[in-house]
């Protein structure tokens, strides 16, 4: 695992998101604590702290004369490879959960900002509510990327193993590419790369979102999340 490479690929990442909130909020100018820019804070912020977790694997919890100098327990080559992929696996854990806590919350907002009697007045599971969004917009298209991301998160509550409330193994297709979630089986297939991957797809779907209307025209969406 290149963690100098992924922390990189994550720094870009949240550039991007990033200058994506500058740029929306120069292009419309909504206020600072708007919904529709207050959403690419939070990717970013996220993005953030995950480089920087990076960061310190890269420079510092690969060296053992750093592991020597902090840790009273024997350092060998071996405990530092198995603290150094725990630690990675945190973050990894950390980046999907916060990534998609950000994005739900954002996207409970824009359901009760267009029609706050739906989706039990937007307080239904994730999937109805980005399911009845994407509709709404015309963006029906990423239906199987919110999939992905929604199952992936979901296996997190159960330390990896996919339990779906209905029981059923599921199959998401997403760019070519079929993604198996076997119940009470670990999904392989979710790794740091993957994650990484998908992030930028992620924040086009976000962004289209907010660009299209009726969201767009809207004043002022307070965040309250």
């Amino acid at each position: 695992m290149d963690v100098e490479k992924i922390g990189r690929q994550i720094e870009l990442h949240y550039h991007h998101a990033f200058n994506k909130k500058v740029y929306l909020q120069s292009k419309y100018s909504w206020k600072e604590d708007d919904a529709r820019l207050t959403v690419f804070a939070k990717i970013s912020n996220v993005l953030s702290s995950a480089n920087l977790g990076y960061f310190l694997m890269y420079s510092y919890l690969q060296k053992k004369d750093w592991w020597k100098q902090y840790q009273q327990l024997e350092v060998t080559e071996l405990s530092i490879k198995s603290s150094i992929e725990e630690f990675e696996m945190f973050f990894r854990i950390g980046l999907i959960h916060n990534i998609m806590y950000g994005v739900e919350s954002s996207f409970r907002i824009y359901v009760r900002t267009i029609d706050p009697q739906v989706c039990n007045k937007g307080m239904a599971e994730f999937k109805s509510i980005y399911e009845w969004l994407l509709k709404k917009l015309n963006l029906q298209a990423n239906l199987p990327l919110l999939d992905l991301w929604r199952n992936i998160r979901n296996a997190m509550h159960n330390n990896g193993l996919f339990f779906p409330t209905n029981g059923k193994n599921q199959t998401v297709v997403y760019g070519g590419i079929s993604y198996n979630f076997e119940v009470g089986k670990h999904n392989d297939f979710v790794t740091t790369e993957l994650i990484i991957s998908l992030i930028p797809s992620l924040t086009k779907v976000v962004e289209d979102i907010v660009e299209s209307l009726p969201l767009k025209d809207i004043n002022y969406i307070a965040e309250i999340s």
